[in-house]
């Protein structure tokens, strides 16, 4: 299967530009939905990177490496219970230093560059919701039929000046996703 190398630098840049008719086919620096984490790193690696603590359901896990290639951090999800630990999401961050309209700049650009590789997904948004107690997100989300999507958000806070506003470039399977929305923080 073809993979599309998606790299966040000032735009998003890519490599073989196809059409993308699952989520799987998408890669955030070298790492794919599907893909094993033991594909990527060692046990002791692992279980070494930081751990995303803020979900109440523990369906899901997920660890956090800073600057992992070109991003400030990615996030990657997968069962807790998943011995082979399969990656359900991927979330790559580049931080826009309390600059929100450079995010919604680039976010713009990334979605218009995107429109012909995700031709058999839908464009929604934009979107705005609450991320934590003083900061929101906007975004738009290409999904797919099967529920998969990617997801284009700029986090922002107006409240908070020690919070810094950045771009989110996250693909999801959609059973993580529900869980995401409707169950991870409750």
């Amino acid at each position: 299967m073809k993979r599309l190398i998606i790299i966040l630098i000032l735009t998003l840049n890519f490599q073989s530009l196809t059409k993308a008719d699952d989520i799987s086919d998408f890669q955030i620096g070298d790492l794919s939905i599907g893909d094993s984490l033991l594909d990527h790193f060692t046990k002791i690696e692992i279980k070494n990177f930081d751990r995303i603590k803020d979900f109440k359901d523990k369906k899901y896990s997920g660890i956090k490496i800073i600057d992992y290639k070109k991003f400030n951090e990615i996030q990657l999800m997968y069962l807790t219970k998943d011995k082979n630990k399969i990656i359900y999401g991927i979330s790559a961050i580049k931080d826009f230093d309390n600059n929100f309209n450079d995010c919604k700049k680039e976010r713009t650009s990334t979605i218009d560059n995107l429109k012909t590789i995700f031709k058999s997904a839908k464009l929604h948004g934009p979107k705005t919701k609450k991320h934590t107690k003083n900061s929101k997100w906007e975004g738009y989300a290409y999904i797919y039929n099967s529920g998969d999507m990617g997801v284009f958000a700029c986090y922002y806070s107006k409240k908070d000046k020690s919070y810094k506003d950045h771009m989110r470039v996250s693909l999801r399977v959609k059973d993580y996703d529900l869980w995401l929305v409707n169950k991870a923080y409750k």
